[in-house]
């Protein structure tokens, strides 16, 4: 039996064509730098609500390895040390978002924590007073004072 040479001719065609397709298709790009940040820092907060404290530590400082000058980021890896009971690096993370931002309220409520959990209720107090000072609305700082 002979073969048709043309036989083969409409699988070649649509062989050509998927081929040229597939070369027209944009490649997968990630997000910008900023959107990836935001979709790290939401699985963190996802994580942590969720009590799944050492993924959320990794989601985070994935996060801020993109970012390092997001002071919020910076907290919320002191509250993840804190809810992991380290408080030495909790202090640590809370220090460094406060040398990004010097005027950002919360770590300075959340080093007052680490301080009272630490049964040093002074430096909790004096903390607690420079945070009502940055945010004297706070209902938390009043409350921890």
């Amino acid at each position: 039996m002979a073969r048709k040479p043309l036989a083969a001719l409409p699988f070649l065609v649509l062989v050509l064509a998927l081929g040229l397709r597939a070369q027209q298709a944009p490649l997968l790009t990630l997000p910008p730098r900023g959107e990836q940040v935001r979709q790290l820092e939401l699985r963190g907060d996802v994580m942590m609500i969720r009590k799944r404290y050492h993924e959320a530590r990794d989601v985070y400082d994935q996060a801020f390895k993109l970012n390092p000058t997001n002071a919020p980021l910076a907290n919320k890896l002191g509250m993840v040390y804190f809810h992991l009971d380290d408080f030495r690096r909790a202090t640590a993370w809370y220090q460094r978002a406060l040398k990004i931002n010097p005027e950002f309220f919360e770590p300075l409520n959340n080093l007052g924590m680490v301080q009272y959990q630490r049964r040093n209720y002074k430096k909790a107090r004096r903390y607690f007073e420079r945070a009502l000072e940055r945010r004297p609305e706070s209902a938390s700082a009043h409350i921890n004072l």
